[in-house]
């Protein structure tokens, strides 16, 4: 699988929609209009989210890195929800 476009991103709101847009202002995405009951505040939060996801996804990482296998088990599983998400987000 690909690696994906190096963050930061950002949102740029272009009329009705959002485009992501990557730290050399190639396009990244757009997010279309969204049907629900504030769908301009949806489609705000969506765009924040998508923005948001290499800074999460270093985040992870870094998590990852810094914890341990541990017997307790609030710590174990918190590792395994880090590693499941990198997992998810990396396809692989």
């Amino acid at each position: 699988m690909a690696k994906h476009t190096p963050g930061p991103w950002r949102e740029f709101r272009d009329n009705e929609s959002h485009d992501i847009l990557a730290h050399d202002g190639s396009h990244v995405a757009r997010i279309e209009p969204v049907n629900g009951l504030d769908p301009l505040a949806e489609q705000d939060a969506n765009a924040c989210l998508i923005a948001a996801a290499p800074n999460m996804l270093a985040a992870l990482r870094h998590a990852a890195d810094a914890l341990t296998p541990s017997r307790n088990l609030e710590e174990a599983m918190a590792l395994a929800f880090v590693i499941a998400a990198i997992t998810e987000a990396t396809g692989g």
